[in-house]
C-alpha cells in the first residue's frame, strides 16, 4: 500500500518546504503532520543552494507516511519571488546496505 498525499498534505509540505530551504534551517528536516488525515512527513535540503538559469535552487528529499506505509521523494526547489516552489520530483528508495 502507497502513502497518499491529498490537498491538506501538500498545503503542509509547501509550508515545510519553505522553512527547510530557508538559510537559517541549515541541512534541517522540517516535520509536518496533518492530524484530520493520520498522515505526516518531512522536508530535508540534501545539498547547498545552485543557480541554474540565474535562479537559486536547492535539493530535497521529502517523506509522505500514513499508517500503513512511507513514501519517498527527491527533487529540486527553485525560488521565485521569494517563495520556494517544487520544480521537478521523483520516488526515491533508500539505499540499501
Amino acid at each position: 500500500m502507497n502513502a497518499t498525499m491529498n490537498q491538506a498534505d501538500w498545503e503542509q509540505t509547501k509550508a515545510a518546504l519553505q522553512a527547510a530551504m530557508d538559510a537559517r534551517n541549515p541541512g534541517q528536516s522540517i516535520l509536518w503532520a496533518n492530524t484530520s488525515a493520520n498522515t505526516h512527513g518531512s522536508v530535508t535540503p540534501v545539498a547547498d543552494a545552485f543557480n541554474e538559469n540565474k535562479i537559486r535552487c536547492r535539493s530535497f528529499v521529502a517523506a509522505l507516511a500514513d499508517a500503513a506505509a512511507t513514501q519517498w521523494y527527491q527533487g529540486k526547489a527553485c525560488q521565485k519571488e521569494g517563495l520556494w516552489t517544487v520544480t521537478s520530483t521523483e520516488p526515491w528508495a533508500l539505499p540499501r546496505a
